[in-house]
């Protein structure tokens, strides 16, 4: 049977194609979880059976566990990253006041598309990804396109994960003089453990240290700047032309930007309906965090501020710590994504098995996340500026998740769901335009920068030692 759009929860335990969930009977009803697959032949229910569900769940494989307070951690862990350490560069090419009215007018905008999201999980409760509710609300054609953008984008995006990776290695060992290749399999066999974790709730506790150790970063980097009477500054800032002013406003709108997995995280929530209090924690603390970065670095260096904040750093013991407490905070980033991917993969592929408990289970996660691993390095090495790939790739896609995915999906459901008022059809009309905007001006001028850098680019797997 195909699910129709909108489903009683009567219809739960009779799920066939379209839309497969592993449901679990208890004393308070039916529960989903995170087992959804977009074409398993037949039900998951019929393929594992009702003990083995039963036993998943116990074991904490895709129950509801998660509180909005580790959700906040994971929504702050997921969103700030190497991002912020090039903010202050954006800030300081728009200058003081429109790069503090950019940064007041992306906060709303993000948390507006994250409320968004949590209203589409709450009307579809068995909805994991963006596939999910394409197939709800379009039909087959929005399921493909939503799994394939967001999966396609993802292992993409684990490979420039890699990059960091490995030359945040190459700094700590710099006196090895390491090749990006041996520092990239350093980094695989660090991964290792946290890539066992198979739920995001596991990893919520990890995340209050990834966030931890990106604000011991630019501490570091902030009393560098305040402290030190020579601080390394840049060099002067170019004058600002519409392009540029189009790719500063970029890095404020994806400062904020995690909407991708928004959905994967209220699936783990206990009570999804809280989401909006994980939004209402985490979005300040980035606010404040990217507001303090920006200024320090502004009022400190000016037209000359730096567009990479660890630059700020001089050579030595202090840059060797902010590598190791980046490399921690790269591996956690690195292990949310790398887990969505893999509990994807094995459940479009219908080797559910590798989401059980069990011996045999976490072999199988095992192979699949080292597999996706092990593809990344090879990629991003074998092709020649791969970092400048993946933000062609970012630019065409990641608008798409921040901004026009969620805001177009709602205006779909609104055609049927209950009612909702006009301010918020033209909010969300609005944030379609936006999204469509950058998307355009993303995708020329990451083009336009592979262009300039194929000149100098390198060839596959080359050295690139970090001097």
């Amino acid at each position: 049977m195909e699910l129709s759009p909108h489903y009683e929860p009567a219809e739960l335990p009779k799920l066939r194609s379209g839309l497969s969930d592993v449901m679990h009977v208890d004393g308070q009803g039916v529960v989903p979880t995170l087992m959804s697959s977009s074409r398993l032949s037949g039900s998951v229910l019929d393929m594992i059976g009702p003990q083995r569900s039963a036993s998943l769940l116990a074991s904490g494989q895709g129950a509801r566990q998660s509180s909005w307070q580790e959700t906040a951690a994971l929504v702050i862990a997921s969103i700030i990253g190497t991002g912020v350490l090039s903010l202050s560069g954006y800030f300081a090419k728009l200058g003081l006041w429109f790069g503090i009215f950019a940064l007041v007018i992306c906060y709303p905008l993000n948390f507006f598309t994250g409320i968004l999201l949590n209203r589409l999980h709450l009307a579809f409760p068995l909805s994991v990804t963006y596939g999910d509710v394409g197939f709800k609300l379009v039909g087959k054609w929005g399921q493909q396109l939503g799994f394939a953008s967001l999966y396609v984008y993802m292992f993409f995006l684990l490979g420039s994960y890699y990059i960091v990776i490995r030359k945040t290695i190459q700094v700590i060992l710099i006196e090895a003089q390491l090749c990006a290749i041996q520092a990239c399999f350093i980094g695989f066999l660090l991964l290792l453990p946290s890539n066992q974790l198979r739920t995001l709730h596991h990893l919520s506790k990890l995340s209050v240290v990834s966030f931890a150790t990106i604000i011991i970063v630019l501490a570091m980097c902030i009393g560098v700047l305040l402290f030190d009477p020579h601080p390394a500054c840049g060099a002067q800032l170019p004058a600002l032309d519409l392009m540029g002013v189009f790719n500063a406003l970029s890095g404020f709108i994806f400062a904020f930007s995690g909407q991708k997995i928004f959905l994967e995280m209220q699936a783990e929530m206990t009570e999804p309906t809280e989401f909006p209090k994980a939004l209402h924690a985490a979005f300040p603390v980035l606010f404040l965090a990217y507001l303090l970065v920006s200024l320090a670095a502004y009022g400190r260096c000016g037209d000359h501020t730096p567009s990479y904040l660890l630059d700020v750093l001089p050579a030595g013991p202090l840059a060797r710590c902010a590598s190791i407490l980046m490399l921690v905070h790269m591996a956690v980033s690195y292990t949310i994504a790398n887990q969505v991917l893999a509990r994807a993969m094995l459940l479009l592929s219908g080797c559910t098995k590798g989401l059980e408990p069990g011996p045999a289970g976490r072999l199988i996660w095992f192979a699949q996340t080292s597999a996706q691993a092990l593809l990344s390095i090879v990629l991003s090495n074998a092709i020649p500026l791969f970092d400048d790939f993946v933000s062609v790739i970012g630019g065409l896609l990641s608008t798409q998740f921040s901004f026009v995915f969620p805001a177009g999906l709602f205006l779909l459901f609104a055609r049927t769901g209950p009612g909702v008022g006009k301010a918020m059809m033209v909010s969300c009309a609005i944030v379609i335009v936006i999204g469509v905007v950058f998307t355009v001006v993303g995708t020329v001028s990451n083009v336009q920068r592979i262009a300039a850098d194929s000149k100098t680019g390198g060839a596959p797997f080359a050295c690139n030692l970090v001097s």
